[in-house]
């Protein structure tokens, strides 16, 4: 067991899961098997994101043709966010922000990299800046929203939710979950909220599969 969680960044939980639900008898056996998946974990993890790695570089070959664009550091940053490289990420966001303080949506991609960092606090203090101008933002709340989730603040979320829907032309049934999901864990007396944000949820979707298990729960 210590042997997978010391490797969790590189095993998946379902590989450590079979290695300590297996009953192998003999240490080099286990030693084998445990080479192995790792192998396999690791080639599997080089190419898990290829596309990414090579519009980096090219992204990073217009920045040697263009070291004052923006843009281009913003385009770097987010490419370094999916592949979860928070500190490259934020180091390109900050430096285009240097460069032009005028592209506001960095801002939101700064409280995305903290967010999926897990530094959610400082994500919440990026958003409330941001939200002071952008009131009606719809991605700035969602996240601001979520970052409440995380903080367990779950009374301004619903707050966040509710704005962020009325704000969006195409809401998708997951915003109305979530939302109903802050409104249940707020506490009992928010249990009509909750039901009234899913009855909101079936009236656009229909009565989906992930619509009514909430409902059902909730009453």
């Amino acid at each position: 067991r210590n042997m997978c969680q010391s490797l969790h960044f590189t095993l998946p939980h379902w590989i450590c899961g079979i290695l300590m639900n297996q009953f192998i008898t003999s240490h080099y056996q286990f030693i084998i098997l445990l080479t192995a998946v790792t192998s396999v974990a690791v080639e599997s993890h080089a190419l898990a994101h290829p596309d990414i790695d090579e519009q980096v570089i090219e992204v990073t070959k217009e920045i040697a043709f263009e070291p004052t664009e923006p843009f281009l550091y913003f385009k770097r940053g987010k490419l370094h966010l999916q592949h979860e490289e928070h500190d490259s990420a934020m180091s390109d966001f900050e430096f285009a922000l240097q460069l032009d303080p005028s592209l506001h949506r960095i801002h939101i991609a700064r409280a995305r990299t903290f967010f999926q960092a897990e530094w959610f606090a400082s994500s919440k203090v990026v958003l409330d800046s941001y939200l002071v101008d952008y009131e009606d933002d719809s991605a700035a709340l969602l996240l601001r929203a979520r970052t409440h989730v995380a903080l367990e603040k779950y009374i301004a979320a619903t707050e966040d939710y509710e704005h962020a829907i009325k704000q969006l032309k195409n809401p998708i049934p997951d915003h109305y979950v979530e939302l109903a999901e802050a409104y249940k864990n707020a506490g009992t007396m928010f249990r009509e909220d909750a039901l009234r944000s899913i009855d909101a949820g079936i009236k656009r979707f229909g009565p989906l599969a992930t619509l009514q298990i909430i409902a059902i729960d909730l009453e």
